[in-house]
């Protein structure tokens, strides 16, 4: 149930178990900045064709002071990924379905047997932050620039340049929009929207992506926790459900961890800022797994 990134993406990967994705969208294909390390990019097991440009520096910057990260990442194209999976699939747009058990949901009157794995999406409970992005014409450049500001507390702003356009963007509790950078080039179009900030919950049965509030606390990216969950989705199936409830465990340890690191950060916003950029200002710090588990950054930093 629920096709999007995730519903549609663990779709693809099941395809020998003929799934059956029902959505209640009218068409797939969201908008994102889709920036995820190729790592998770690895576990999703869909083509290259869906790179549209990839990374080897982040410089974050802080007035200015600047941190450069040296990393492995991709930006995947989402949109594009979500139409084309739909249509290798068994694709129901426009369709509620409720669910009555793990094994039965219940479709337009019509009780339908089967293994339930709910990909619904975030409900929009719980603790959020807005996004808004501006895809401008392309600039020249290889390298994703991220901002933090003192007022933008718990948020952060980005510039990502692709071959073929540039992602401008900012997140926050507040007026975003005052923190999105400015570009000298043509405005091409806007969206956003809110991304949960939230602890992991408790799904009864088989679930996968934002219905978890399995997303990366600060960034708000949820695909490494989809990725992560596909293959031991897979074992249940076949009868091992002892893989997909450590991952779980696992997901739900980092993601909790990451929430309460982020809520301290919050607390202190101006000294942590201040402190960890004048420590770190103008350093090189390579980053492998901590983009994934921030949790871990904490630790790099102060290596």
């Amino acid at each position: 149930m629920g096709g999007g990134i995730a519903g549609l993406a663990l779709a693809h990967n099941l395809r020998d178990f003929d799934p059956v994705v029902f959505d209640r969208r009218r068409f797939p294909g969201k908008k994102c900045t889709g920036i995820i390390s190729r790592w998770t990019f690895t576990r999703l097991n869909v083509s290259k064709e869906y790179v549209d440009a990839e990374f080897k520096e982040i410089v974050m910057r802080y007035g200015n002071r600047e941190i450069h990260f040296k990393v492995d990442l991709l930006r995947l194209n989402r949109e594009r990924l979500e139409r084309d999976l739909s249509r290798e699939v068994k694709y129901y747009p426009l369709t509620n379905a409720e669910v009555v058990s793990p094994k039965e949901i219940l479709v337009r009157g019509e009780r339908l047997d089967g293994t339930v794995i709910k990909a619904t999406g975030w409900d929009g409970k719980g603790r959020k932050v807005k996004a808004i992005e501006m895809v401008y014409e392309p600039i020249d450049s290889d390298v994703i620039t991220v901002i933090l500001h003192e007022e933008n507390v718990g948020g952060f702003s980005w510039v990502v340049p692709l071959p073929d356009r540039t992602l401008v963007g900012a997140l926050g509790y507040g007026d975003v929009f005052r923190f999105v950078p400015k570009l000298d080039r043509r405005l091409i179009e806007v969206h956003g929207g809110p991304i949960p900030r939230c602890k992991m919950r408790e799904v009864e049965g088989l679930a996968i992506g934002d219905v978890l509030c399995s997303v990366k606390t600060f960034t708000g990216g949820g695909i490494f926790s989809i990725s992560r969950l596909i293959e031991p989705i897979r074992k249940s199936l076949e009868g091992d459900p002892r893989a997909y409830e450590e991952e779980l465990r696992s997901l739900r340890k980092e993601i909790n961890r990451q929430y309460r690191l982020v809520s301290l950060a919050e607390r202190a916003w101006r000294t942590s800022l201040r402190l960890g950029f004048s420590l770190l200002d103008g350093k090189t710090i390579s980053v492998g797994e901590e983009f994934d588990l921030h949790s871990l950054l904490l630790g790099r930093l102060l290596h």
